[in-house]
């Protein structure tokens, strides 16, 4: 999947991703990523230095609790203090999916990390990761959680149509 733009994929791109990927509906653990009101459709925007922005941004209030997409482990774990500038990601938790299928998810610009969790943690879908935070390039106050999906532990893709949005969430891009 390498193309880097979610929207100019062909339809048989889309379903081959959904069918390696699956949709989330957490409905059956009545809990989402985070509880954001407002979620920005970002993915493949433009950022400084020629990057794109790989995920999206959910914005939530500080200290707004994170859960984990599915189960897996906690392979990659970063630190960063509020708005500072040593790591684009500030906070983050890069958790592989424990299923076979190589998928990992990066949850980033956290404020803290859950208490217990450390790089190596195993961790059920619907666990408390962490809480919403401004680290790393997020810049201070603007408080969001940014995630990933990287299908097969290859190039990112859009999360949003692969997430069930919650009822009162606007979507913006």
């Amino acid at each position: 999947y390498g193309r880097q733009n979610w929207f100019e994929w062909s339809a048989a791109e889309h379903r081959a991703v959904r069918e390696q990927v699956g949709m989330f509906d957490l409905s059956s653990f009545g809990k989402y990523l985070v509880q954001g009101p407002d979620i920005l459709n970002n993915f493949g925007d433009p950022r400084s230095g020629g990057r794109i922005h790989q995920g999206m941004d959910i914005l939530a209030t500080l200290g707004q609790e994170v859960y984990a997409m599915k189960a897996g482990t906690l392979t990659i774990q970063t630190f960063a203090n509020s708005g500072g500038s040593s790591g684009l990601s500030g906070n983050l938790w890069r958790l592989s999916a424990s299923d076979g299928t190589g998928d990992y998810y990066i949850y980033a610009h956290l404020s803290a990390f859950a208490p217990g969790l450390s790089k190596g943690s195993v961790v059920q879908q619907g666990q408390l990761l962490g809480w919403v935070g401004d680290t790393g390039n997020a810049g201070p106050g603007n408080y969001h959680l940014h995630f990933e999906i990287h299908p097969g532990g290859g190039n990112a893709v859009n999360p949003l149509p692969l997430v069930t949005v919650p009822q009162g969430c606007k979507v913006w891009g």
